[in-house]
């Protein structure tokens, strides 16, 4: 009977033991989503650090867009980005990353103006031409 006890305790550390490592692999692709340009602010040389970085990615009919500038914050809602498409202002954002919606076929002009919460003339700005699909 002591024999069937150990067996049984045997087998259960085996297989408890034998299942601790076998971890599944994460299914997401690496680097599935990825910006794929940068625009250089209007104003300023190449040489020169940029103070407002645009990057861009079209993914069917929206543009995700992330902005880093280093001139104003966004932590404080001390700066705004006010976004206008071709030719016409459409929204304002008080954040450094956001997505465009909806955008319809063709090609399109967009233009980032980086603004101090309460001011009016641009810090920066840059202006993207990009066609959707």
């Amino acid at each position: 009977m002591k024999k069937i006890y150990v067996l049984i305790l045997l087998l259960s550390l085996n297989l408890l033991t034998g299942c601790q490592k076998d971890i599944p692999e994460p299914e997401a692709k690496e680097n599935s989503f990825s910006f794929t340009r940068k625009v250089q602010a209007s104003g300023f040389n190449l040489n020169e650090k940029d103070p407002f970085i645009v990057k861009y990615h079209v993914k069917g009919n929206d543009v995700y867009i992330e902005c880093v500038a280093s001139s104003v914050s966004f932590r404080n809602n001390d700066a705004k980005i006010i976004l206008s498409i071709d030719g016409k202002e459409s929204a304002e954002y008080r954040q450094a990353a956001f997505i465009i919606k909806g955008l319809p076929t063709g090609a399109h002009q967009l233009k980032l103006e980086l603004r101090k919460q309460h001011e009016q003339a641009a810090v920066a700005t840059k202006v993207m031409n990009i066609s959707i699909k």
